[in-house]
């Protein structure tokens, strides 16, 4: 079980830091989208020249430098996207896997409805036990029980007669 809770607590942490750097991924080419337009508007706007302080040549390298910086992202934010995916799809299983073992644990627990001292019945290793046919353990009150019947004298005097014989 504790396996089983620690590969949700490690799936969990992968996740978060997955998620984390889809994130950051997808800031940095919402900003690089941002920067090629403001270079194509530039471009074709004609704002260039000695005038401007840059020359189209200088642009149109940015704009390509721009352009392959954000290929490159885009790539690795469906990388990101994709580990994320996985990610999520491992944390469900672990969390099912974390359900199959509670259940699994809590079928190896036996409760009783009533309190009492326990009688084990010791079975041999390998014996075969079935449900409702096999008794292995018996739950005896400790508490005494008074129950109040009516018997005749004679019915008296013969049961103190045969617990005297026992004896």
């Amino acid at each position: 079980k504790n396996d089983t809770y620690d590969k949700l607590a490690e799936t969990s942490a992968q996740l978060d830091v997955a998620v984390a750097r889809a994130g950051a991924l997808e800031t940095q080419i919402k900003t690089l989208e941002g920067r090629k337009a403001a270079i194509e508007a530039q471009i074709s706007q004609g704002i260039y020249g000695s005038a401007a302080g840059i020359t189209l040549a200088e642009l149109t390298e940015q704009q390509k430098d721009v352009e392959s910086q954000l290929t490159i992202l885009q790539m690795d934010g469906a990388q990101a996207e994709a580990q994320v995916s996985q990610l999520q799809n491992a944390y469900q299983q672990a969390e099912r896997g974390t359900y199959t073992a509670q259940e699994n644990l809590d079928d190896t627990i036996i409760r009783s409805p009533i309190s009492g001292k326990l009688s084990v019945n010791e079975m041999s290793p390998g014996s075969f036990v079935t449900t409702g046919n096999t008794e292995l353990v018996s739950v005896g009150s400790v508490n005494p029980i008074a129950v109040q019947f009516s018997i005749s004298e004679n019915e008296l005097l013969n049961f103190q007669q045969a617990v005297m014989e026992n004896q």
